[in-house]
């Protein structure tokens, strides 16, 4: 799999490791050594549809200091967390 993005015009490419470059996913590995961490609109929509997807909830969400976040971990088991920012007052 591939996941492109653009960030202040300069392309991120996100994609699966393979053995034959000396990388396994965590679920090899039995454990992850790195995340994602991504600020969106609406964490508990992003939920919802990632749990009709059969994407495994490690954390639902809830609300923290930093605002509304949960984590999500992908099929070769990548931790990817979720926040929604508060809101200004």
């Amino acid at each position: 799999m591939h996941g492109q993005m653009l960030f202040q015009g300069r392309r991120i490419m996100l994609g699966q490791g393979a053995r034959s470059w000396g990388m396994v996913s965590p679920r090899e590995a039995g454990m992850a050594t790195m995340g994602v961490f991504i600020y969106l609109e609406d964490v508990d929509a992003l939920v919802a549809r990632a749990r009709r997807e059969g994407a495994e909830i490690v954390q639902p969400p809830h609300d923290a200091g930093y605002g509304r976040t949960c984590t999500v971990r992908d099929l070769d088991g990548h931790p990817w967390f979720f926040t929604t920012p508060p809101r200004a007052a």
